[in-house]
């Protein structure tokens, strides 16, 4: 009879600690995500620099970008990512900052004044 009152709290105190566990994950991975996020929109405030640069981007460009960030390249910079270091060579993306990432380089595109 003890052993199956120390099995039964044994695996209560198993089923209480693993929850926790999960749930402190839980709340790791939200702070991660919010911190992302936050990262993701600071942009820098100098439109006119930016309206000037990326303008003169094509539509084939900006489709270009959006196939790579779809392809899970968005938070690459630029000269991480080969085919668009490739595509330069050939006279695409003039202008554009090589440390800047995909993803940003569509936001900035898409939210010009």
């Amino acid at each position: 009879m003890k052993s199956i009152i120390i099995y039964v709290l044994a695996y209560i105190v198993g089923y209480i600690l693993s929850g926790a566990i999960i749930f402190s994950i839980a709340i790791v991975v939200e702070e991660i995500k919010e911190k992302i996020s936050k990262a993701k929109n600071k942009v820098p405030k100098d439109k006119g620099q930016i309206k000037g640069e990326l303008m003169k981007m094509t539509k084939f460009e900006l489709d270009l970008l959006k196939v790579v960030s779809n392809n899970g390249d968005g938070d690459e910079c630029f000269e991480d990512v080969d085919v668009l270091i490739d595509m330069r060579m050939k006279g695409y993306y003039k202008g554009i900052d090589d440390g800047i990432t995909v993803d940003e380089l569509i936001w900035r595109y898409e939210n010009v004044d």
